[in-house]
């Protein structure tokens, strides 16, 4: 039906990771814009509506359920959907010839 998407995948690592981790860093950017694709083409074939994030970072004070604020680090969720009240969370890690390759399936978020 429909995906909104939020924020730019791989962006932390192509904005400063680069300088830092170098050619792992664009492997890195280059695989989450390829699962980011991925994503949005399955999600968009989907009846429901979606919220897509990319690239989330930067969770300090973080809070909810009653508890006091709590300061995630230096987290770094590469993909985050969230449709109704559930949230799923995809972690893209680049792969090697010989690692097996994540293909889109059917979920029921109920």
């Amino acid at each position: 039906m429909s995906v909104t998407v939020h924020g730019t995948p791989g962006w932390s690592l192509s904005d400063s990771g680069g300088a830092k981790y170098g050619s792992a860093a664009r492997r890195g950017a280059f695989h989450e814009r390829q699962v980011a694709r991925a994503l949005e083409q399955w999600l968009t074939a989907r009846l429901d509506h979606f919220d897509l994030f990319h690239d989330l970072a930067g969770f300090h004070q973080v809070r909810g359920a009653g508890l006091k604020p709590r300061s995630l680090g230096a987290a770094d969720i590469d993909h985050g959907m969230l449709t109704g009240g559930t949230w799923l969370i995809v972690d893209a890690k680049g792969c090697c010839d010989r690692c097996p390759r994540w293909e889109p399936a059917p979920v029921s978020f109920r």
